[in-house]
């Protein structure tokens, strides 16, 4: 993938604020920094004492997770910022969206430092490929969208209009899910 210059100078700055010459902790959110059950968040003892000693040295600390930033936000966010109280460095949606979770005020925000997003090309061509799915008669799909603001969550398209009301339940964060032909998408 080749960056723009703007996104080289963004990751010159991004690697210019930390210190990595002398360490640092890059943590999986899901399954390893972190539980989650029932919409509750657990960070073990173990975890928050080691985040808190990296932080004590005055070394990087980057979230690293698939979850997109309202997500991270509204679930880990608060826990988090309790453990650091300092800016959270953040690598999202698989290196797609990088940045900084900060309290202004008082609330978390989120402060994008680049962003990848996906060019029409490859939109159409997944497109396609959930057609071929379909097409050979798998139909258990589950698409989630994200648009550049974060603020707006996600949406969820499934082929099946019945599963909307359970998938709502199932993805409170959702701030749309429907169902209409991939032509309408």
């Amino acid at each position: 993938m080749h960056l723009s210059g703007e996104t080289v100078a963004q990751v010159d700055r991004f690697a210019e604020q930390c210190n990595f010459k002398n360490g640092g902790l890059v943590l999986d959110l899901d399954g390893t920094a972190l539980l989650e059950r029932e919409g509750r968040v657990f960070i073990s003892s173990a975890v928050e004492s080691g985040v808190r000693a990296v932080h004590d040295l005055k070394r990087p600390v980057i979230l690293n997770t698939l979850r997109f930033p309202i997500s991270v936000l509204t679930t880990v966010g608060e826990a988090w910022y309790q453990i650091a109280d300092v800016p959270i460095l953040t690598v999202l949606l698989n290196g797609a969206v990088s940045g900084y979770i900060v309290k202004t005020n008082g609330k978390l925000e989120y402060e994008e430092l680049f962003a990848f997003p996906l060019k029409q090309t490859e939109i159409e061509k997944m497109l396609a490929g959930v057609a071929e799915l379909m097409e050979a008669g798998i139909s258990d799909l589950l698409l989630f969208f994200y648009t550049r603001n974060w603020r707006e969550g996600e949406s969820l398209w499934t082929p099946h209009a019945e599963r909307i009301e359970g998938l709502k339940q199932k993805y409170l964060s959702a701030r749309r899910v429907f169902s209409c032909s991939l032509v309408e998408l």
